[in-house]
């Protein structure tokens, strides 16, 4: 386990080196002029060109990314244009808030997930089985911003049960009860996408294990139903599933949470992407987007420890 924890961990570099290197030139690709946020657009020539020298902007791509890649590895992750101040301590007070989010997504999309695909698994081909299948369609089909008006339409316009979005409350109590209701029509948006993926993988583990012979001898020395389903079939389904769960989880904070955060004006990476953008905050841009980019890559990194771990086959190898 230590060598292959070594080993991933030294792959680690030249797949971070090209994360940077790719988010480096898609920044630099897109349009828009930060000089522009800084001055406006009606600032004269010369001091365009005297802050384009200060900020380096003249030389050319590949001295700005050596010379940014060099400041990332001493610490130095630039200064937000648009708020002035330290890249690095505002992306790690936005990662806190998407992780939270990210968590009760998660935690919304491993119970329900889990739960509706060994349902439709030991319903297989009945009307649950086949309602489980409907919604799980539908929930990959629809846009997660889609899904985000109409839940704000129907549980807060129409029925008035929880706020539109935020992540606290203008005026009352700023509790933790007040943080949760508005985390719950982010969290469950977020989080129906994963679950449909979850419960089709679930369902399909499950079904293969409960074809194998051993199921059939278990049930022959009078194992119980629920025991042979949940201490044989799921616990063989486990490391399919864990693998798909952790790679869900990675596409939350990557990619849900921003159009999430978006809709429901959630406070996190993927709001203060979008406002980076917008304000053409270079600086902003380039260290949410790689840090972003190094949870990802550490978030897989565990997933294949906890794979090994649970799977006896391949800790064997």
């Amino acid at each position: 386990m230590l060598r292959f924890l070594a080993w991933r961990l030294l792959f680690l570099i030249p797949v971070l080196l090209g994360a940077s290197a790719v988010v480096f030139t898609l920044i630099q690709l897109a349009p828009g002029d930060p000089i522009d946020v800084l001055m406006g657009v009606f600032a004269s020539p010369e001091a365009r060109e005297a802050l384009r020298a200060k900020y380096g902007l003249n030389d050319p791509a590949y001295v700005q990314y050596f010379r940014w890649l060099w400041h990332i590895l001493q610490g130095d992750w630039g200064v937000s244009i648009q708020q002035r101040r330290p890249v690095l301590p505002l992306v790690m007070e936005k990662f806190w808030i998407t992780m939270l989010l990210t968590g009760a997504a998660g935690l919304f999309a491993i119970v329900v997930g889990v739960g509706a695909g060994v349902i439709a698994a030991v319903k297989q081909n009945s009307l649950t089985d086949r309602l489980i299948l409907l919604v799980s369609v539908f929930s990959l089909s629809m846009p997660a911003y889609w899904l985000g008006l109409v839940f704000i339409f129907l549980f807060s316009v129409t029925l008035g049960w929880l706020p539109t979005g935020g992540m606290r409350s203008f005026m009352g109590e700023k509790s933790n009860l007040d943080v949760l209701e508005h985390m719950i029509m982010p969290g469950v948006v977020a989080g129906l996408t994963p679950a449909a993926i979850i419960a089709r993988v679930a369902r399909a583990a499950m079904l293969e294990g409960m074809r194998l012979d051993y199921m059939t001898a278990l049930r022959a020395k009078g194992l119980s139903e629920r025991a042979v389903i949940l201490r044989h079939a799921l616990r063989n389904a486990l490391p399919t599933i864990v693998n798909m769960t952790g790679l869900q989880i990675g596409y939350l904070i990557l990619g849900a949470a921003l159009f999430v955060e978006i809709i429901f004006s959630w406070p996190g990476l993927g709001y203060e992407i979008y406002k980076s953008v917008i304000g053409r905050d270079m600086p902003m841009m380039l260290g949410l987007v790689l840090f972003s980019t190094i949870v990802f890559v550490l978030l897989n990194l565990l997933v294949d420890v906890l794979y090994r771990v649970i799977n006896p086959r391949v800790r064997a190898d």
